[in-house]
């Protein structure tokens, strides 16, 4: 249709613009022949078979393609939708505006259609930590792998490059309706194509939102198996402990603490404290409520392979007690006075208050190098940022006058974590005075 014919031919400034158009239909029928349909006819359906003759049982289809089918059907209705759509275009000026409009209202309009893609995408790390988890048990599936690459319709694409397509192709429909926004005319045919475009950048975005919540979960989760929370005895060697305490006390209350679906990982990595006239090497965690300071230790992993057990698992020892990031100050330290007996390089100081202002703790940091000490600083302004709404939220929420208090809220000095002083000491975040109760 897009050809023109003896009747209607196409206009030479309509050209771009309908190949844009007609790019939209092509590379999605692309991506359901030649990527989900290999995976569903030339992988999973195949291994379905295996397992029905009693081979690689161990092998779990659904954990290995996830919603595959779910996608298909997506796809496959996203193409006829346009070919039935198409017939509506009018050929004496041959805006597809309103087809593009069409196309994905129906798209979009099932709550199942970006929630599938927002399955898929979620699940993608896991998938790949399963695929290579299996070619380490399953000798027999690299042999099936090889056998599937034979198959013509993979066109030598392996498994890993088919598994990856529905994350491209999500992510790269906002850029072919860029494409055809660009070439359309008039502004009217811009402000719709624009509109469409909003909409799916939105829906983008809750996806990668989703995604990076899980990835960040699933890293709080193995931190909380990773670190270790010396008890009260180690930690204060001269307290007394009452006998009928001492199998309440052994642990730590705060074992579980870190994996909080409200709680966030920004920034880790290791950093030398300074203490005694030397310098430690620590590992450090800034969360968007906290900051801990551990020292690593090696351990043997518990994982095996064949019985063989597979190099050594990472724990973190808690040497300080964790700073509440609504009750410290944030210094910036840099020092080369010869008369101190050490010089300080890219280096920053915690300050430890309680809510009375009494300082409990005091943490002088050394970062690797300057780019390093600036990241730091950068992601400690992060988390007090998050921190300071987390808080807010919370305690509104908590009020019945909620609506009144979130319009008020600037004039109440009680809900106002910073102040800017008149008179600031530079590099301080924030100064001691800026702390409100």
């Amino acid at each position: 249709m897009f050809m023109g014919d003896d009747t209607s031919p196409i206009p030479g400034s309509k050209k771009k613009y309908l190949q844009a158009v007609w790019e939209l239909f092509h590379t999605e029928l692309v991506f359901l022949h030649r990527q989900l349909f290999v995976l569903r006819d030339v992988y999973k359906e195949p291994l379905k078979r295996c397992q029905v003759e009693g081979c690689l049982l161990l092998v779990e289809p659904d954990l290995l393609f996830g919603n595959l089918d779910q996608l298909c059907r997506i796809s496959r209705t996203f193409c006829q939708s346009f070919l039935s759509l198409l017939n509506t275009v009018d050929k004496d000026n041959w805006d597809c505006t309103q087809l593009v409009v069409d196309l994905f209202e129906r798209f979009s309009k099932g709550p199942s259609t970006i929630s599938a893609y927002q399955a898929y995408c979620i699940n993608y790390k896991a998938t790949m930590e399963y695929l290579g988890s299996i070619r380490q048990k399953e000798e027999r599936f690299t042999e099936f792998e090889r056998i599937c690459l034979a198959d013509e319709r993979c066109f030598r694409l392996q498994l890993e490059d088919l598994l990856i397509a529905p994350l491209q192709r999500i992510t790269r429909l906002p850029i072919l309706l860029r494409e055809i926004h660009k070439r359309s005319e008039n502004e009217e045919s811009k402000g719709k194509v624009e509109k469409v475009i909003e909409t799916m950048t939105e829906s983008l975005r809750s996806i990668d939102d989703s995604v990076q919540w899980l990835h960040n979960f699933e890293r709080l989760q193995q931190l909380q198996t990773q670190v270790v929370w010396p008890n009260i005895s180690e930690l204060e060697p001269k307290s007394y402990i009452p006998d009928f305490l001492r199998v309440a006390l052994s642990r730590q209350f705060c074992e579980n603490l870190l994996a909080h679906p409200r709680r966030k990982l920004i920034h880790e990595g290791p950093l030398e404290l300074v203490e005694n006239g030397r310098t430690v090497d620590m590992y450090a965690f800034l969360f968007n409520d906290m900051f801990v300071l551990t020292k690593t230790k090696k351990c043997a992993s518990k994982l095996k392979v064949k019985g063989v057990p597979i190099g050594k698992s990472e724990h973190y020892i808690v040497q300080r007690q964790p700073v509440p990031l609504d009750s410290c100050v944030f210094c910036d330290a840099d020092s080369n006075d010869q008369a101190t007996p050490i010089s300080l390089k890219f280096a920053f100081v915690i300050i430890h208050l309680t809510r009375y202002y009494q300082v409990v703790g005091i943490y002088t940091l050394q970062a690797a190098d300057k780019a390093d000490k600036e990241l730091w600083i950068e992601k400690f302004q992060e988390s007090i940022e998050n921190y300071e709404s987390i808080q807010l939220k919370d305690m509104l929420k908590c009020t019945p006058l909620f609506s009144s208090l979130s319009l008020r809220r600037c004039s109440s000095s009680r809900l106002i974590f910073y102040k800017a002083p008149q008179n600031r000491v530079e590099g301080v975040y924030p100064y001691p005075g800026d702390l409100l109760l």
